[in-house]
Formats: C-alpha cells, structure tokens, sequence
C-alpha cells in the first residue's frame, strides 16, 4: 500500500483534455434525459428501463471522474474510486440491455433473441465482478502502484470484451434492420430511404466510436485521455439511440397493413414507450406494394 501522504497513481489525465471531455458529456446526459422522457409515454418497460439506468450510471461515472482529476483528498479520491467501480460496472450491463431492447424492433426469432440474452447475462456475469473485484482491491490500496498493472490489464479485458459482445449485437441489428425496413422504405420514397440510411450511418458511427477507444488502449500517449472519451462515447451512443427512436417512430408512425400472414414474424413493435407500431408483413412481393 502506497503511503497515504503520496498523492495516488491515477490513469485520468493532469491536463485540460479529459475536463474537456468530461464536461461536453454531461452536457449530451441532459440533453438525451430530458428527450427520453419526452420520447417515451409511457416511463416502463426494458427499453426505457435500460437507458434510464444508463444515463445514471453514465452520471455517476462522469461524477467520479471529476472528483478524481480536481481532488487530491485522500477520502474523496477513495469515495470516487468506489462510484467509478459502480458506476462503469453498470454502465457496460445498462448499454447492452438498451441493444438489446432495439434488437426487438427488427429480429423476430425468438430463439436467437434469447440465445443472444444468454449471451449477455454471462458475460456480464464475467466481465462486471472482474471488473468489480479488481477495481475495488485497486481503490482499497490507495491506487498503489503495485495493483495498477492488474488494474490496466482487466480494464482492458473488460473495455475489448464488452466492445466484442456489442459489434457481435450491432452487426446482427444492421442485417436485420435492413431486411426489415428496406420494403417499408420502399413505400414510403425519399423519406423512407432517407431514414433507413439514417439507421445504418448511426450503427456505423457506433462502431467507429468503439474502435477510437481501442486505438486509445493500443496506444500509451492517447491513453491520457481514454477515461474522458469513454464517458463522451457512451453519452454520444445514447443521444444517437434517442435519434434512432424517433426516426423509426416517423418511419412508422402510422399503422400499415401490407398484407396477411400468420406467426410472429410478421408482427413489428415498439416497445417501452408507450408506441406500439403493427405492421403484418407478407411472405412475398412486400416490395411490389406501392402503398398502403
């Protein structure tokens, strides 16, 4: 253990970028907050669930890491240190189950839908108490040099493990959403399309967001500024989901009968909001139809 006069080793940076950064994110939290609850009517359900409890963790988290950067008192960096552990375990389970909850939207299989939650639920089982577990003994030492090895090494195994399960999820989304809304952008002409290249532009965007954290991981001078873009990256994903809800909402805002078919795949809905959008899809010629 360090002694407690020192100050303590602390990945976050000692210069103005990480404030910067920190700061244009609790900007984007207040912003999707108060359109969350603008969005939705109705304040239940997985989707509303999961991204509430993400824009409070993303808080906590963003929270932590200012008292971290602007304290040097030893009980409150060791107070920011126990939220920061909370918080981000919380964050990377919040942000998947919001995935997962827009994955409803466009994949009707149930059994890969509850393939895909199994998926989740163990590796948040693995990831959150490695994360946990480490962060805690780091913070319980006083940051001591002799933990923070471990600790980089496990934050790297969480932060490459998590962007994994979630290119594994957004790939199965971009497949699935444009077999699904392509006949319907078909219909509805300029918007329609406009809107479908809305959907896989923001999907790609989410990916291109991960890949600027692991080239930070890969390279020790942009790591300074890691935990900064990390909170940016996570308020950046939730103001695009809100996007991402309100253009499937004009996609379909009204109900569109394109012909009979019996089963569960040919039912659509939004869920969580109180819009509930049916579209009964044919098995063949959807893009035939010239309207509804």
């Amino acid at each position: 253990m360090s002694d407690p006069g020192e100050l303590p080793v602390l990945p976050a940076s000692d210069d103005i970028v990480n404030p910067i950064l920190l700061g244009i994110a609790s900007f984007h939290v207040l912003e999707v907050l108060l359109a969350v609850f603008q969005t939705f009517e109705r304040h239940q359900g997985l989707y509303f669930g999961s991204i509430t409890v993400s824009l409070v963790s993303l808080t906590g988290y963003i929270a932590s890491l200012f008292m971290m950067h602007f304290s040097d008192e030893p009980n409150v960096l060791s107070a920011a240190g126990y939220v920061h552990v909370v918080s981000y375990a919380t964050l990377l389970t919040a942000h998947i189950l919001v995935l997962y909850s827009r994955l409803h939207l466009v994949l009707y299989s149930r059994r890969l839908l509850r393939w895909i939650l199994v998926m989740i639920i163990a590796t948040s089982a693995a990831l959150g108490p490695l994360h946990i577990t480490t962060m805690s003994l780091y913070v319980s030492t006083f940051y001591s040099k002799r933990y923070y090895d471990l600790e980089l090494t496990t934050e790297f195994v969480v932060v490459f493990g998590a962007m994994a399960r979630e290119f594994f999820i957004c790939g199965i989304y971009i497949v699935q959403a444009y077999c699904s809304f392509h006949p319907i952008a078909q219909m509805k002409g300029k918007t329609g399309r406009r809107v479908l290249m809305h959907l896989m532009l923001v999907q790609a965007c989410a990916i291109a967001l991960d890949i600027g954290i692991a080239v930070q991981f890969s390279q020790p001078a942009l790591r300074r500024a890691a935990n900064g873009y990390n909170a940016l990256m996570f308020s950046i994903k939730l103001k695009m989901e809100v996007a991402v809800l309100n253009s499937l909402v004009c996609l379909l805002k009204s109900p569109i009968i394109l012909g009979s078919r019996s089963g569960s795949d040919g039912e659509l809905e939004l869920e969580g909001g109180g819009v509930s959008l049916n579209l009964g899809l044919a098995a063949s010629g959807v893009t035939n139809r010239s309207g509804p």
